[in-house]
């Protein structure tokens, strides 16, 4: 069975992206990372221009970055693009994705370890997808995998418990341990601020993405933005 593919967005706007310790990136080593540059250029100038300004400076930041994941195990593959900032962008991520064949994407301003793992699952959609990404983590490098439900109304914490349970139940057969994994019914008024505050304690968040970006220049769709957004917590969303 062939690893899963993590598409990692890379913009260059802010110098110090993804301060990372490879050390404690080992977790991703089941996974094939690639590395998907993005250089906006400014209205006004041709991308050619800026390529040749500025493609040494940007591919020695993603090999910088790529190298950390090598360290950590994971196989990496870097690609740059030059091109109109916006709309533009969204566009050649998604193209990316497409030609990639990503299993998730991973939306991150810094990354510097993933012991501690949240994946909300809100019903049965994306499910397996979710189940077959979450598997490849290093279950050795792991301190706590947590399944998590937010609901509003009290009636559906049963049923809820009963779905994370059939999922914790699937990833103890792929090898996880009953110390690696943890399931969390919550109830609350605002379930996505519930999501948004619980992923703050959290290193990383695995979600599936079931609503279309509400901005042309978005990648991600509202669910995964706000949650971003608010927490600052690195998210992976899982493709379909």
């Amino acid at each position: 069975m062939s690893n899963p593919t993590l598409l990692i967005p890379v913009e260059f706007a802010e110098p110090e992206l993804y301060p990372m310790d490879d050390m404690h990136l080992t977790g991703l080593r089941g996974f094939d990372i690639v590395l998907s540059g993005y250089w906006g250029v400014p209205e006004g100038l041709s991308p050619e221009t800026v390529r040749d300004d500025h493609e040494t400076e940007a591919e020695a930041t993603l090999y910088e970055i790529a190298a950390q994941f090598s360290r950590a195990g994971a196989r990496t593959d870097v690609q740059l693009q030059f091109g109109a900032a916006g709309v533009a962008e969204r566009e050649y991520h998604n193209r990316m994705i497409t030609d990639t064949d990503a299993d998730g994407v991973l939306l991150a301003d810094h990354l510097q370890s993933v012991h501690n793992i949240l994946v909300p699952l809100r019903d049965s959609r994306h499910q397996a997808e979710i189940i077959d990404l979450v598997s490849a983590f290093d279950a050795d490098s792991l301190f706590i995998l947590e399944l998590y439900h937010v609901t509003p109304d009290d009636a559906a914490a049963d049923a809820a418990t009963e779905m994370l349970r059939d999922v914790e139940d699937t990833l103890l057969a792929r090898g996880f341990s009953e110390a690696d994994l943890e399931v969390t019914v919550e109830v609350a008024d605002d379930p996505d601020a519930a999501l948004a505050t619980t992923a703050r304690d959290h290193h990383m968040v695995v979600l599936g993405e079931t609503e279309q970006p509400e901005a042309s220049d978005r990648l991600f769709g509202p669910i995964c933005t706000y949650v971003a957004e608010e927490s600052r917590t690195p998210i992976i969303a899982v493709q379909e």
